[in-house]
């Protein structure tokens, strides 16, 4: 058997496996789809234990033959019990929920933009991609500066959310080597897939157009006799009013990128022995099931993992096809 391991650090105290084991039990959740990556753990209470808000945090999981980082934030709440104490744990992300601020760019990629809202913050860039050009882009204070920015990744087809070092990817999918293979009867615990029809069957976005198309995207003139439209998908279309798309490709771009996104797509909860490998945006292959449907390759938008003496190490993941 794999012999579980892991290495997590509170401020200025470490725990290990081992005699001086303190932890009872651990779950982090990441998910492209939420804001804030979560980490929650218990540990007894020995009268030399002390952690308190604000305390930085890593956590590693794995075996004997190595560790992967699966968490990294800031510790927000201890609750002291009689027998146990809970620490709560969020990923530094959370700064851009309660970011809202009223900024006006001016000839900006969207990767501009998501660099100086970041910037307002204490987070690291990770991999942040150009994406789209807007001759005119604003942020407006109505929303958090998480809203903009997952909004706006959507437009350009990118991926957006805080990878298990707590920083931020704002760029097209990339999944780096080959997919996790997981087959039936092999590595698979349990396994969920789900096919949903949507209502809609395609998305038209409508954009602010210059008086004219010969003035270009720079144009900034009040009135059109042209409009400007970019149409994905057939029947029944979702509308949205885009005011940054100024030109035809960049509607077009936009509306194409959201369909992407939107259209109907397989999804799977993956249900395996601890793997803390396994991170957003990776790919897996699943293989050998008993109805082909649930056969296939998918995206990982969401990991959780979680190690207790009632579970031992399992990893749970949702995906999607792309």
């Amino acid at each position: 058997m794999y012999a579980i391991d892991y290495d997590i650090t509170i401020g200025s105290i470490q725990f290990k496996p081992g005699s001086n084991s303190r932890l009872i039990g651990l779950q982090s959740k990441a998910s492209m789809k939420a804001p804030v990556n979560y980490c929650r753990m218990a540990f007894t209470v020995p009268s030399d234990l002390s952690m308190a808000e604000g305390d930085d945090v890593k956590v590693k999981l794995g075996y004997k033959d190595g560790l992967s980082t699966v968490f990294k934030g800031v510790v927000t709440e201890v609750e002291w019990h009689t027998d146990k104490v809970i620490v709560e744990v969020e990923s530094l992300f959370r700064q851009l929920t309660a970011l809202r601020t009223n900024t006006y760019f001016e000839n900006a990629f969207a990767g501009d933009i998501a660099r100086a809202l970041v910037g307002e913050t204490e987070l690291s860039n990770g991999r942040i991609e150009p994406g789209l050009r807007f001759a005119y882009y604003a942020i407006g204070s109505n929303s958090s500066a998480w809203d903009q920015l997952y909004a706006l990744a959507g437009q350009c087809g990118f991926d957006f959310f805080a990878d298990a070092d707590d920083k931020v990817v704002f760029g097209m999918p990339l999944p780096t080597g080959a997919p996790e293979l997981f087959s039936f009867g092999t590595n698979i615990l349990e396994l969920r897939v789900v096919q949903t029809q949507q209502t809609i069957e395609g998305v038209e976005v409508f954009g602010e157009s210059p008086a004219s198309f010969g003035a270009g995207p720079d144009g900034a003139t009040w009135f059109t006799k042209s409009e400007v439209k970019g149409s994905a998908g057939n029947g029944k279309k979702r509308r949205l009013f885009v005011p940054a798309a100024r030109e035809q490709q960049t509607a077009a771009s936009i509306a194409s990128n959201l369909w992407k996104q939107w259209s109907p797509k397989k999804t799977c909860q993956l249900r395996t022995l601890g793997k803390a490998s396994l991170a957003l945006g990776g790919m897996v292959q699943v293989s050998g099931m008993l109805a082909d449907g649930q056969n296939g390759t998918y995206k990982i938008t969401g990991v959780s993992h979680k190690l207790g003496g009632d579970t031992g190490f399992v990893t749970t993941v949702d995906m999607e096809t792309l």
